[in-house]
Parts: C-alpha cells; sequence; structure tokens
C-alpha cells in the first residue's frame, strides 16, 4: 500500500489500482465490477437454463478469476448439470438423426460389421507375412555381427606391428639423440686441440726468437752460458709441459676408442634390430618391396654410420702413430738436455759445440713448424668429418620425421576402422531394437483383431438395442427441447432445475456482474478501499475472493490513509508529494523542474517551496559553470604566482601550469569519451587536488634542469641528467598515488568518493604522461625563458 500522498484527490482505474496494491488485474477488475453491481437495481433478463448452466460453468467455475465465489460443491454440480444438459442436448440430436434414418443406419452398420470382420482376416494375413519378414531380418542381422567379429580381429592384428613400429621408431630417436651428443664431443676435442696447436705455435716462436737471441749472444761468451743455462731450465720445463701435452692426448684417444667401442655395439644392436624388423614385417605378411620401402632409409643410414666409424678407427690409428713419434721426439729432447748440460759443463771450450747444437735447434724448430703445419692440415680434415656426420644426422632427423608421419596416418586410419565398426555395430543394434519392436507390433495386432472381433459381437447385440430405444428417443426429445430453447425467469428456473431461488438470483447476479465493462469506471482510492471493508468483506459470497494478504493489505491501507491525510492536509500548509519516472541529474529532469516551477507559481495563490534531491542537483546545476570557471581561475592563478615567486621565473610557472592544467582537462575529456556521467563535486575536487597534488613532479623535473643548466651548457646533457634525477621519485610517487585512487575507487561504495578517486587516478596518469614525454620537450624549446643567462654562469 503506497503513501496516500500518492493517492489523495487521484481516481484510479482497475489497472492503477492492481498495481498500487500489487494484485492482479484480474483480482483488482472482480472488485471493480462489484462496486458497479453494487448500485445495479434492474431486474434479472430471462434466460434459458442451459444458457445460464453453460454461462456459470465456463466463465466462473472454470475461470480462476471469479471461481472463489462458488463453493467446491456448486462447482461440482453446475458441472454435472451441465454434463448432463450437454448429453441431452446430444441425446436429442442423435435421436433425431436415428428417427429420420434408423432403419438405413441399421443397415449401414450390419453391413460395416461384415466388412470389418474381412479387415480382420485380411489382418492376420499380414501378420503372418511380416513374421517372415522379420525372421529374415533377423539372419541378416546375425550374419553382420559375425563380419564385424572378423573385422575387429584384422583390426587387432593390424595394431600389433603398428605398435612395434612406433617403439621402433622411438629407439631410432634415442640413437640420433647419442650421436648427436658423441658429434658434440668429438667438437669440442676438435676446439682443444686447435687451442693445443695454438699454444705449441706459440712456443716454437718463443724456441726461435730465443736461438735468435742466442746467435746475438755468442761473442758475449760468459753471458751465453748465462743465457744458456736459463735456457736449459726453460728446455726442461718446456719437455715437462710437452710430456703432460702427451699424456693428455693418450688419455683423449684411449677416451675416443672406448668411445667408438660404444659406437660399434650401438651399430651391431641397429642392425639386429633391423633384422628383426625384417622378420617381423614378413611374418605380418609384407613383401620385400613394402619392407625395403620402409625401413630401406634406415638400412641406409646403418651402413653409412659403419663406414663412419671404420673412418674413426682409422684415424685413431693414424693419432696413434703421431703420438708415438711425439714420445720419441720427447726423448730426444730430454738426451738433448743432458747434453747441453754437459756442454755448459765444459765451459768455454765447447762454445763451437755450442754453435753447432743451436744450427741443430734451428733445425729442430724448422721440423716443429713442419710438424705444426701438418697438425693444422689434420685438424682441418677433422672439421669436414665433423660436418659431414653433423649432415648425416640431420639427415636421419628427418627421416625419423618422415617416418612419424607414415605411423601417425597409419594410427589415423586404424582408428578410422574402429569408429566405422562401432557405427555398424550401433546400425546393428537400433535394427535388433527395430526388430523387437517389430514383433511387439505384430504381438499388439494380434491383440488388436481379437479386440476387433469382440467389438464386432458387441456390435450385433448394440444393433438390436438400438431398434427398441428407437422409438424412446422421440418422446425424449419433445422433453427436453423446452430447457435449451425457452427462456424463463428465475422462478421458473428454480422449478425446472429444481433449486432454491435465491441460489437462481444468485448466480445471475454474479452473471451480470461479470459481464459489465469497468474499463472506463474510475474511482478514487480511499473510495475503494471503503467499499471492500463495509460491502465486500461482509458478504460472505463476494469475501471469498479476497485472500488474507490482500485482507491485511484493505485494513493497513484504510488506517493509513486516514493517518497519511493528517500529515498532509494541515491547517496552513498543505504538502503535494510529485513522482516522476526520470533520473536525479539529467537534461529532462532539469527541464522538468523548470517547468513544473512555472506551472507551480501560476497555479497557486501562494508562493510554492519544491525540496528534493533532484531540485538541490537542479539549484546546484545552474550555478556549477560559473563556480567551476571562477574555482579553476583561482587555482591556476595561485599556483601561478607560488610558482613565479618560487623559481623568479614567469616562463617556467606558466609551462608548469599550462601542462598540468592541460592534464586535468585531458582526464576529463577521457571520463566524458567513455559516457560516464560524474558528479559536480568529483569534478571540484580533482580540478583542486590534481592542480596541487601533480604540479609537484614538474617543479621536482624543471628544479633538477635547473641545476644541471647551471653546471653544463648542453641542454640535452642536462634534460638527460634531469630525467635520470628526477624519474625515480616522480615515478614513485605518482604510481602510489594512482594504485591507491584505484583501490578505493573500486572497494568504495559511496558514488561519489568513488568518482573522485577514479577522476584522480586518471588526472595522475595523464600528468605523468605529460611531465615525462611533453615537459622535456618544452624545457628545451623554452630554455631561453626557464635558464637566465647569469643563472648558467
Amino acid at each position: 500500500m503506497q503513501d496516500y500522498s500518492n493517492t489523495i484527490g487521484k481516481s484510479y482505474n482497475y489497472s492503477l489500482f492492481a498495481e498500487d496494491m500489487d494484485i492482479s488485474e484480474d483480482q483488482a477488475k472482480i472488485l471493480y465490477q462489484l462496486y458497479k453491481e453494487t448500485s445495479n437495481n434492474e431486474p434479472y433478463e430471462k434466460i434459458t437454463a442451459y444458457d445460464l448452466i453453460c454461462y456459470i460453468d465456463e466463465k466462473i467455475a472454470q475461470n480462476p478469476t471469479y471461481s472463489d465465489f462458488m463453493s467446491d460443491e456448486q462447482k461440482a454440480d453446475i458441472k454435472k448439470a451441465r454434463a448432463e444438459l450437454e448429453d441431452g442436448k446430444k441425446t436429442i440430436a442423435d435421436a433425431e438423426i436415428e428417427i429420420s434414418d434408423g432403419e438405413k443406419q441399421l443397415i449401414d452398420a450390419e453391413k460395416q460389421i461384415a466388412d470389418n470382420e474381412a479387415l480382420i482376416n485380411e489382418s492376420e494375413d499380414e501378420l503372418i507375412a511380416s513374421e517372415k519378414e522379420l525372421l529374415s531380418q533377423e539372419q541378416q542381422i546375425i550374419d553382420g555381427e559375425a563380419k564385424i567379429v572378423e573385422a575387429e580381429a584384422e583390426i587387432k592384428k593390424q595394431e600389433k606391428p603398428l605398435s612395434a613400429g612406433e617403439a621402433q621408431l622411438s629407439a631410432a630417436e634415442k640413437e640420433l639423440t647419442a650421436q648427436e651428443q658423441q658429434l658434440s664431443a668429438g667438437e669440442a676435442q676438435l676446439s682443444a686441440a686447435e687451442s693445443e696447436l695454438s699454444a705449441q705455435e706459440q712456443q716454437l716462436s718463443a724456441g726461435e726468437a730465443q736461438l735468435s737471441a742466442a746467435e746475438k749472444e755468442l761473442p758475449a761468451q760468459e753471458q751465453q752460458l748465462s743465457a744458456g743455462e736459463a735456457q736449459l731450465s726453460a728446455a726442461e720445463t718446456e719437455l715437462s709441459a710437452q710430456e703432460q701435452q702427451l699424456s693428455s692426448g693418450e688419455a683423449q684417444l684411449n677416451a675416443a676408442e672406448t668411445e667408438l667401442l660404444a659406437q660399434e655395439q650401438q651399430l651391431s644392436a641397429g642392425e639386429a634390430e633391423l633384422n628383426s624388423n625384417k622378420e617381423q614385417m614378413r611374418l605380418a605378411g609384407m613383401t620385400d618391396e613394402m619392407i625395403q620401402e620402409q625401413i630401406g632409409e634406415q638400412e641406409q643410414k646403418l651402413k653409412e654410420s659403419r663406414a663412419a666409424l671404420e673412418a674413426g678407427k682409422q684415424e685413431i690409428a693414424a693419432q696413434k702413430e703421431q703420438l708415438a713419434a711425439g714420445r720419441a721426439q720427447l726423448e730426444a729432447g730430454k738426451q738433448e738436455i743432458v747434453a747441453q748440460k754437459e756442454q755448459l759443463a765444459a765451459g768455454r771450450a765447447q762454445l763451437e759445440a755450442g754453435k753447432q747444437e743451436l744450427t741443430a735447434q734451428k733445425e729442430q724448430l724448422a721440423a716443429g713448424r713442419a710438424q705444426l703445419e701438418a697438425g693444422k692440415q689434420e685438424i682441418a680434415a677433422q672439421k669436414e668429418q665433423l660436418t659431414s656426420a653433423r649432415a648425416q644426422l640431420e639427415a636421419g632427423k628427418q627421416e625419423l620425421t618422415t617416418q612419424k608421419k607414415q605411423l601417425t596416418s597409419a594410427r589415423a586410419q586404424l582408428e578410422a576402422g574402429k569408429r566405422q565398426i562401432a557405427a555398424q555395430k550401433k546400425q546393428l543394434a537400433e535394427a535388433r531394437i527395430l526388430i523387437e519392436d517389430g514383433k511387439k507390433q505384430i504381438e499388439a495386432g494380434r491383440s488388436e483383431i481379437a479386440s476387433g472381433r469382440s467389438q464386432i459381437e458387441d456390435g450385433k447385440l448394440e444393433i438390436q438395442k438400438n431398434k427398441t430405444e428407437l422409438e424412446d428417443a422421440k418422446q425424449k426429445i419433445e422433453d427436453g427441447r423446452r430447457i435449451y430453447s425457452v427462456k424463463m425467469t428465475a422462478e421458473e428456473l428454480s422449478e425446472e432445475l429444481d433449486q432454491d431461488k435465491s441460489d437462481i438470483e444468485e448466480m445471475q447476479k454474479i452473471r451480470r456482474m461479470s459481464t459489465l465493462d469497468v474499463d472506463d469506471l474510475s474511482i478514487t482510492l480511499e473510495e475503494l478501499i471503503r467499499f471492500i471493508n463495509a460491502d465486500v468483506l461482509s458478504d460472505e459470497t463476494y469475501s471469498a475472493v479476497i485472500d488474507e494478504d490482500m485482507r491485511t493489505q484493505v485494513k493497513d491501507g484504510e488506517k493509513q490513509i486516514n493517518e497519511s491525510r493528517d500529515m498532509l492536509v494541515g491547517k496552513q500548509y498543505n504538502r503535494m508529494i510529485v513522482s516522476a519516472d526520470l533520473p536525479t541529474e539529467e537534461p529532462q529532469t532539469f527541464s522538468f523542474i523548470t517547468e513544473l516551477s512555472e506551472k507551480s507559481e501560476s497555479s497557486f495563490t501562494k508562493a510554492p517551496h519544491l525540496i528534493g534531491s533532484s531540485i538541490m542537483a537542479y539549484e546546484m546545476n545552474n550555478g556549477f559553470e560559473k563556480e567551476m570557471n571562477l574555482i579553476t581561475i583561482l587555482t591556476v592563478v595561485s599556483i601561478l604566482v607560488v610558482v613565479w615567486i618560487t623559481f623568479r621565473s614567469f616562463g617556467s610557472a606558466a609551462i608548469l601550469v599550462i601542462l598540468i592544467q592541460s592534464a586535468v582537462f585531458i582526464a576529463t575529456a577521457i571520463v566524458g569519451i567513455q559516457g560516464y556521467s560524474i558528479n559536480y563535486i568529483s569534478l571540484i575536487l580533482v580540478q583542486c587536488i590534481l592542480m596541487g597534488a601533480t604540479i609537484d613532479y614538474g617543479i621536482l623535473l624543471l628544479d633538477n634542469y635547473r641545476e644541471s643548466r647551471m653546471e653544463q651548457s648542453d641542454k640535452l646533457k642536462a634534460c638527460g641528467e634531469s630525467m635520470n634525477n628526477s624519474i625515480r621519485t616522480i615515478l614513485s610517487s605518482s604510481l602510489i598515488l594512482i594504485a591507491s585512487c584505484v583501490t578505493v575507487s573500486i572497494v568504495m561504495t559511496q558514488k561519489v568518493i568513488a568518482q573522485t578517486c577514479m577522476m584522480i587516478a586518471y588526472g595522475t596518469a595523464c600528468s605523468l604522461l605529460l611531465v615525462l614525454f611533453i615537459l622535456p620537450c618544452a624545457l628545451l624549446i623554452f630554455d631561453r625563458f626557464i635558464v637566465k643567462k647569469g643563472s648558467k654562469q
């Protein structure tokens, strides 16, 4: 029940009443019809008993809207009476037809019985044919199931070699991985050998330099002897290093031999596996051409790997010979050092022998140089071998990829065969179900034939009975016509239907009430509530349509109407509440308030007073533009003056104020483009807070730029230094402000606070972008206005 403030002086039709009372329109329409029927004193029109019973049954008893006017017993009696009338009406019509065509119908019935007997015989023949057809179809299903079993066995047979091929492919992948690791190890060894040759070359160069120096020092015998001793010590150290290198080379050679043995075992295993695969494929029924097509490339690859293995063995044998030669040279070097010691002990007498020794050393160095070049050529050959092995490895990978595709295709074909078998199984199951249904239909047909024969016998008896009843129907027609065609008063109807006159009048009253048109009827809510309390609830028949919730609403409504009247109607002032389906703050709302204010002033003798949230928004909106402009001007002027006084530069102050004010305008524009409605309080707060909070970022960058320009004359370097010194502080401060404002705007349920924080976040982000990307450019462009000459010096 709404406040009386929305109902006083207002007329309601039944639709508005239903909406205000929160009831259905059908309930409201009944109340309005009751209201209109109460003031109707006209006599009831005459009506036939049949029309009255049918109307009460269809429009009242079977209509949920009016069914509460009748008890369950009355509804049952009306339904029973109508059924009897309908049966009587049908009986009269059937009797008239039977009287005019009685003999003909009896002859047709007898003929129909004979035809039915013939149809039953034909149906029995059809059932026998259907049974034979079902037996034939069942045999076909059995044959199909046997074929499916054979196909499943064939698929299982094909799946085994396919799984074996997949396992072989997995093993080949592992083998390729191991070969790739071996190649990587060989490449690492080759790199180490190159490093070793480089060290030997450095040693040879050092030996040649030492030999040249020794030749120059020969005139100074004492110095030569001292140098010879030093060289002898260095030679011993060098021989020790060479011996370590030879030992390392021998260890690497042993490791290489071990690796070759492992590779040979892998190749032997691969060849055995390949032969096993060939045997499995032959057992699977594959021809030699098919076997060669599938594993020919793998067999060729194993042959190439075997050739590469033999080449590796030969290479290791060559390296063994080289190491043996190096060991012999090392022993010779040791003996040479012993000889040199003896020569040094002999002293000055062996000086000529020393010259000869130098000549021998030259020859040895030349031989070492030749060995070094030979080692380089050998490393180059090994590089080529590793490159060839790498190419073979990549070819093997491609071969594995091709085999994977082939196995995947075979697996897909196998799965397709399985799905096809499943579909055939499903079809056979469905056919089996259809056959079972056919058997059931045949049994049902037999039951129907038996039932038909029984019905034929019953029909013969019914024909005999109808002949007897034909004469009785003629008399019933005359007696039954009166209740369908003669219109009667309430007294006549009560005698005809054997009912009390009051019950008949009550039915006529309900009938007339339900036919009343109340679409144009409009009454006040107060009048209708009083009518319900006074006339409806006191009548036992009509009060049945009022449920307990509505009774409570009506009683509370009458009480609230009386209380609300006292609240709205006063001795000096009256209150009027206007409800409008409009937003709180929109242009159409403000237009409505303007028009309402003008009409109120012209309609009432005394000055009206308008209040409400929309009225407050309307008054604030009228003065918002001026206030916003004034606040913007005052904010800009205040900040401009403060920055001007701080930096003693009007140009610096103007740049900062223009930049930050632009950020405020951009943030406001972004919100407007997105279509959000912002409270005017948020705009005013954002204008002040953003100008005061975000101008600090520009002040910090400007101050650092001025200090950098005082120390150097390069504007770009000064700008870069100022950015480096400022960006961390600017980013930390601005991102903290943005994060906190966004968090508050999401969590806060108060709309004004949420909008204010979101606007501050937008404005801070815009200010941050302008300070980081636009302000440095502005500083470079307006440098002459920001930094004065005296400040630079």
